[in-house]
């Protein structure tokens, strides 16, 4: 289970809680997650999991400005834009945020 699950998990009602664990664990269809990704927005498990992201994000470049300026160092810079861009690039646009897939096991 990954952050913005956890956090939605925390953030919903425990009947709302136990429908959401149920669709997580059965996968059926698109209708199912399209469902989670909602009370993803209705909520604020996406705001939550943004936070948290950034003050790992912030922290991690704290610890890179210890390192001698060099190419590597700029690489880890800007992989840490790019993870958090990349995840949270539009956040609260439902089209653009991936944070659950559609896996057809």
């Amino acid at each position: 289970i990954t952050l913005p699950v956890l956090n939605l998990l925390e953030s919903v009602p425990g009947d709302v809680r136990d429908e959401l664990k149920l669709l997580l664990a059965t996968r059926k269809d698109k209708t199912s997650l399209e469902r989670i990704r909602s009370e993803m927005f209705d909520t604020d498990a996406a705001s939550k999991t943004k936070e948290r992201a950034l003050s790992y994000m912030t922290l991690a470049k704290r610890n890179i400005d210890g390192l001698f300026s060099s190419p590597y160092r700029e690489s880890l810079v800007n992989l840490a834009d790019f993870v958090i861009d990349r995840g949270f690039n539009g956040l609260g646009s439902r089209e653009r945020i991936s944070i659950l897939r559609y896996d057809k096991r």
